[in-house]
This record gives C-alpha cells, structure tokens and sequence, in this order.
C-alpha cells in the first residue's frame, strides 16, 4: 500500500532534444521531485532532414533533485542502438553530476546528483537481444540489489556475457523471463549460484537446461514451463533449491499431457501457487508429503470454462488432500474446473487451521454454499483472531491470462487479495 501511494505523487524529469524541431519530452518521476523510483520510455529519435549534413541530433538531460533516486526503469526501449547510447548517457550523468550554466550565480564545481550507487532497482523492458548492451549498462552500478528483465530473446541468446563481481555479490531479487539463457556464443555456462545472496528468482524452464547448483539464500522462485516436456527439468531445479525456499510459484503456458506432482519435500515452503493449464492435472495427494508446512495455497487455472470440471471422485480426492494439510490457513481457488458447493463446504469446516478462502471466477458455486461456507470460516477458532477470516469473492481482478498486467501479476505469489 505504501508502495502505491508513493507512486501517486509525480513530478516530472525533462529530456530536452536539441536540434530536433518538436517540444520536449517528459519522462515520469513517480516519486516527485526528490522521489525514489524514475521510469523512462526509451524511443528513437526522429529522423530530421531538414539538412543532409546536419550532424545527428544530441541528447541534453536535466535532472531536478533527483538525490533519493533507488528505482530506475526503462519501458520500451528498442533495438536501435542510439536508444542503449542515450540510455548509457542518462546514466553517466547521473553517476557524475551536471555543470551549471554559464553565469549562473552558483558554485562552478560540479554539482553530482546521486552516485548510481545509491540506486538499488533496475527494470529494463527492451525488444532488442541484450547481451554486451546489457554488460555496458550494469557496469554503471555498484549495488544493485534487485534487477528485472523482459527481452527478445532464443534458446541461444546471452542476457549476460561479463559479470561484474558487484553485481555477483550485491544482487538478491533477479526477475527474468529468461534467465536460464546464460549461454555465451563459446557456450560458456554462466551459472546463477555466482549470485551468491540471491533471495528471489523467477526462471524459465528449457530442454536440456541443466541446474547443478544450489542457491543457500533463495527464499522465493518463479518457475515456468512451457509444457509437460518441462516436468524434469524442473524437477531437477526444485530438488536443488527445496531446502531453502519459503515460496514457490509454477506457472504453465500450454500443458495439457500427464498427471505430475512434487517428488522432493520441502523443509520451509509455506506458499505454494499454481498457475496457468494443467493445474487440474496436478497429483494433490503428493502435497501431503512434500509440503507438511504448507499455510497459503493458491490454485489458478487459465481456463475458465465449466467444461474443465473434474468429476465428483477428483474433488472428494482434492477435499481430503485439503484436510490432511495440518497447518493450511488461506486457500484461493481461480477457475469453474475446480470445485463445487458440498466440496467447499467440507473444507472450511474439516481444515484445522483454514480460516480464509477466496475464489474467482468459480461458476459452479451458488450463493447459498459460498454464505454457508463464509459462516463456518468466521465461527471457527483461531490462532491470530484479529486477521479478517471468511470467504471473499474477488470481482475487481481481471481474468486470468489477459494482457501484461496480469502476466506480472502470475510471477509474484498471488493477487493483493491472496
């Protein structure tokens, strides 16, 4: 919440374009004057032909105050290389400071803004393959802590060719589509245990990855596949990191192949999503075995048609699975596959622990079984009885699978409302 109002205070930071006859451009600082979190729309100059022998055109930045700056980000930026140059010159003058003008009453020392040292977020969105564009960029910080990335990107394709050891050892949240695409053109592996204090991943399964790491800090992971051919490798990812993590999130794109589950157990994980096609294919009653510590599950399935409804067998399997979890406390269930009046009954009142629910976009629930269900959950006996308990219908969320926002949103653990 904080976070969001902060975002409403805006101020503005100019890019003045010399020798390019249309207005300035204005980029948002959404922190004010002074804030903490600037974001940049990167595009390319416009060609002007005015003279064929007019040099290009120059870039001149004035920044106001911008002394608490710890967020940069860059929205669009494409593959033209200009783009990466006036990029690159953003950053150097924010890492060296601003002359004053000539005649200007004030001291005729440079006048640093911040040093990019003081900056702690990044998040580039480019459509251009980053490789040594990116290793020009990061060589300007020297704490980054958190770094999110979306990017064209192939199989073959390097999002990283030089590692700054800074960076090696500063970095802890890494957000990336796909950062398993460490692989330079003389197929040197860059693997990730270098980010020795990483505490949050989000990664994307491929074939023939392999994951021969283990990473001691990692709290939470994002992990993507692209369909059930996927299974192992992430498999094998899970088993690396299953004594640490305290949160896992999988997201699939296109499954719809066999039945899987977990094979490792985890000793900390106490959030578990699912997301995306073939949640209902999931083995539930491996649950029972591999996350005994379980407190927040969340089941999303992409497609919300009441085709997807398993028979009553499945449900009374998913119910009995829901009982034997001895410490779950919130559930949320997104999809008409998933459940029906008796079933959701039965879970709020066998769960021991289970004191919040919330659905969306669950058809085959009526009114007189989610009331029932809400007056079992706010009359049971609780641990923590100052938190809101009972059963919470999201209406504002969006459908599942729509548009950017809600593909970020599948990254994160759940929605506000989880």
């Amino acid at each position: 919440m904080n976070g969001q109002k902060e975002r409403n205070m805006v101020g503005t930071v100019e890019i003045e374009k010399t020798l390019i006859p249309h207005p300035t451009e204005k980029v948002q600082d959404r922190h004010g004057l002074g804030g903490k979190e600037l974001s940049w729309t990167g595009s390319a100059p416009q060609p002007h032909h005015a003279n064929a022998d007019e040099s290009p055109p120059q870039f001149n930045f004035t920044f106001h105050r911008l002394k608490n700056l710890r967020r940069f980000e860059v929205c669009h930026l494409s593959e033209n290389p200009d783009n990466w140059d006036t990029l690159e010159r953003v950053l150097t003058t924010l890492q060296g400071g601003v002359y004053p003008p000539p005649g200007s009453k004030e001291s005729t020392e440079s006048m640093p803004l911040l040093t990019n040292d003081t900056i702690r977020e990044l998040s580039i969105t480019t459509s251009a393959n980053i490789g040594h564009n990116m290793d020009r960029i990061l060589r300007l910080f020297g704490n980054l802590e958190v770094l999110e990335l979306e990017y064209n990107c192939t199989e073959h394709t390097p999002w990283l060719t030089e590692l700054d050891p800074r960076l090696a050892r500063n970095l802890k949240v890494l957000r990336t589509r796909h950062c398993c695409c460490m692989t330079t053109p003389k197929e040197k592996l860059l693997e990730l245990r270098v980010f020795e204090n990483l505490e949050e991943l989000w990664i994307r399964t491929m074939r023939g990855s392999a994951y021969p790491w283990n990473l001691p800090k990692l709290k939470r992971l994002t992990l993507a596949m692209g369909d059930e051919r996927m299974v192992k490798q992430a498999d094998e990812f899970v088993k690396a990191i299953r004594h640490s993590v305290e949160e896992l999130v999988i997201t699939f794109s296109d499954f719809a192949g066999r039945n899987w589950g977990l094979s490792h157990p985890f000793r900390r994980l106490t959030r578990l999503a699912l997301r995306g096609q073939g949640v209902n294919l999931f083995d539930f009653p491996s649950l029972v075995l591999t996350c005994p510590n379980l407190e927040q599950l969340a089941l999303q399935h992409s497609a919300l048609s009441s085709s997807h409804t398993p028979p009553p067998s499945d449900q009374n399997r998913f119910a009995n699975v829901m009982t034997q979890l001895p410490k779950l406390q919130c559930l949320y269930l997104e999809g008409a596959w998933l459940i029906e009046d008796p079933v959701l009954i039965r879970i709020a009142r066998d769960c021991p622990m289970l004191y919040r629910i919330g659905i969306y976009a669950c058809a085959n629930l009526t009114l007189p079984g989610i009331s029932h269900a809400h007056e079992i959950l706010q009359h049971k006996p609780r641990k923590y009885p100052l938190y809101s308990a009972g059963l919470f219908q999201l209406w504002s969320e969006a459908p599942f699978l729509r548009g950017s926002e809600i593909q970020r949103k599948m990254c994160s653990f759940g929605y506000s409302d989880d």
